[in-house]
């Protein structure tokens, strides 16, 4: 047989004796051996080249200088997978690969030796807290994202300024809370996270025999175009100094729409909200929907609705001849307390403690009404503003509502 590649000679010396027919034995002509010589130059050529087919074994180490690449290449050897080593090394180290081959979905490690290795797959995971603007960033680990939105809370109205009596303005509502868990996969990169701002409360009133201020409505959390939570509405501000008319208390948010003065965000189900997913109306409670904000009024303020987990509505504020104003709403089981009542006789309303709402400002008869509460952080409504009965007063200002918040948690 023609020997027309490297691995099909011996390496007993004496078995050699023709390279591809040419006898090369001896006794063989001169002429053999010159010709011998160049098929083998030329077979040397082709396992250079790798033409041949041959296969080739290293018996010690293989060196590859000056960054040289290993390279790997497809079927057709159109192209090719390159193994290389850095540009700089500090000194020489070896990499041991593992004697199995692994089962699938596990990774290659080292034991920091060079000893390389398979291990099970592990997730970890991060949250990310919002309670300003900002961008969230996905990582090439995560496979799943949950987003927890809250939105900002109503402001409470300001009271009346009657020359005799005056009505307290009503409590803002609660902002609602969502949620939801996503694939990482269908988010962009970056999501541009919107904290919603707190409703203002309305302004003191000064002109006599006036209604007061109506609060601002707190503003929608967003993330991205993926999720919206919606803010709570603005309290009214009170609006009979002579009579028991009831000033309403502003909407809390819902998981579809925004609450207002009059109503609650949806879904709703009655004119209490629908105890769920719907905002709270007239200081009823909401399991995530905002809490609703306490009445006003010619008497003592409502207290402010509870929310499991949106933000709770705040206390309305008193009214009549000197009236205490009503508590702010609370977020069961999350610490903290709702902003008292204002007293009789033009007591401010306390500031919600942690994620509470902000209690209603006291009447007066003889001078300023109470200022209502602020309301606490995620979304809390403020507290409605006391009435004023004295020409030489003012009503009490409404509470500014709590900033949404933003929760992501990623892994």
């Amino acid at each position: 047989m023609a020997k027309t590649k490297i691995s099909e000679f011996n390496t007993d010396p004496a078995l050699n004796t023709d390279i591809d027919s040419i006898n090369i034995a001896e006794g063989c002509a001169p002429s053999g051996i010159n010709n011998a010589i160049r098929e083998l130059m030329s077979q040397l050529k082709n396992q250079q080249s790798g033409t041949d087919g041959d296969s080739f074994t290293v018996g010690g180490n293989l060196t590859v200088l000056a960054q040289g690449d290993v390279r790997l290449s497809d079927a057709d050897s159109s192209n090719y997978v390159a193994l290389q080593a850095p540009t700089t090394l500090a000194a020489n180290y070896t990499m041991t690969l593992p004697t199995t081959i692994g089962t699938a979905g596990q990774l290659l490690t080292t034991d920091g030796s060079g000893n390389l290795g398979y291990t099970e797959a592990s997730v970890t995971g991060a949250a990310t807290v919002f309670s300003s603007n900002g961008t969230w960033t996905k990582k090439a680990t995560d496979v799943f994202v949950t987003v927890e939105l809250w939105a900002g809370g109503g402001g409470g109205g300001s009271g009346r300024k009657g020359d005799t009596n005056g009505d307290g303005g009503a409590g803002g509502g609660g902002g609602a809370y969502v949620t939801k868990t996503f694939l990482a996969s269908d988010l962009l990169s970056t999501v541009s996270v919107t904290i919603g701002t707190g409703g203002a409360g309305g302004a003191a009133q000064t002109t006599a025999n006036t209604s007061g201020n109506a609060g601002s409505a707190g503003v929608n959390s967003t993330f991205g175009s993926y999720l919206t939570s919606y803010g709570g509405g603005g309290g009214s501000g009170g609006v009979d100094g002579a009579g028991a008319t009831t000033t309403a208390g502003a909407g809390g948010g819902g998981a579809l729409s925004a609450g207002s003065s009059s109503t609650a965000g949806e879904p709703t189900s009655g004119v209490g909200g629908s105890g769920q997913f719907g905002g709270g109306l007239a200081g009823s409670v909401s399991a995530y929907g905002g809490g609703g904000g306490g009445t006003g009024g010619y008497t003592g303020g409502g207290a402010g609705g509870a929310s499991f987990q949106g933000g709770p509505g705040g206390g309305g504020g008193g009214g009549g001849s000197s009236n205490a104003g009503g508590a702010g709403g609370t977020v069961p089981g999350a610490g903290g307390s709702g902003g008292a009542g204002g007293t009789s006789g033009g007591g401010a309303g306390g500031a919600g403690v942690g994620r509470n709402a902000g209690g209603g400002g006291g009447s007066n008869s003889t001078g300023n009404g109470g200022a209502g509460g602020a309301g606490g952080t995620f979304g809390a409504g403020g507290g409605g503003g006391g009435g004023n009965g004295s020409a030489s007063g003012n009503s009490g200002a409404g509470g500014a509502g709590g900033a949404g918040y933003c929760r992501v948690y990623s892994w």
